[in-house]
């Protein structure tokens, strides 16, 4: 559509202020009638921070399911995190991660656990 995606060539560091973009592209197997699932996980260090199960578009001719979805960045203490993003498409499984990191004072970020 309208939507202009632009990745980052590293670690993603974002302002409070601003929001977490996400975006990703689910390929579901031809013939493959089923709603596929996909389940999206955010860690700081070993803890579970956000859980969400999104319900997913249909998929184009092609099969593909483009996503995206953008997060308040200001829920986030200052940090690393990791999101982990798994799909479920019938017998099939794939998932994919990523990071990014809130700026935040450095006092605070130095108190932030490591992973």
């Amino acid at each position: 559509g309208e939507a202009r995606i632009v990745p980052w060539v590293t670690e993603a560091e974002v302002d409070p202020t601003e929001g977490v973009g996400l975006f990703f592209v689910a390929y579901v197997p031809a013939g493959q009638t089923e709603a596929p699932q996909v389940t999206l996980e955010i860690r700081r260090g070993t803890q579970v921070v956000g859980h969400a199960e999104p319900a997913l578009p249909a998929p184009d001719a092609q099969g593909r399911i483009p996503y995206v979805v953008s997060l308040p960045a200001g829920r986030f203490a200052p940090g690393r995190y990791e999101v982990l993003a798994e799909l479920h498409a019938g017998p099939n499984h794939a998932w994919e991660r990523t990071s990014f990191r809130i700026k935040g004072d450095g006092a605070l970020a130095a108190a932030a656990p490591s992973p």
